[in-house]
């Protein structure tokens, strides 16, 4: 008979599967911090963009999300 302490470990080995597996939620991720912050026509950022800086200027392709401060 399970306990309840088993029913949850089983519950988090299968979600730890879960994302194990699943390509989607493995994406990488690129931060960038400068003063100037170019990103030039030649690069493509596959996943998400996290910047900091007083200025930002963006040429290339993002493919995930753009998040700046």
């Amino acid at each position: 008979m399970y306990t309840y302490t088993k029913r949850y470990n089983v519950l988090l080995f299968y979600i730890f599967l879960i994302f194990l597996f699943n390509s989607n939620v493995s994406q990488a991720a690129q931060f960038e911090s400068d003063d100037n912050i170019h990103i030039s026509n030649i690069h493509v950022i596959d996943g998400d963009l996290y910047t900091w800086g007083e200025k930002v200027t963006i040429d290339g392709e993002i493919k995930g999300d753009l998040n700046s401060g």
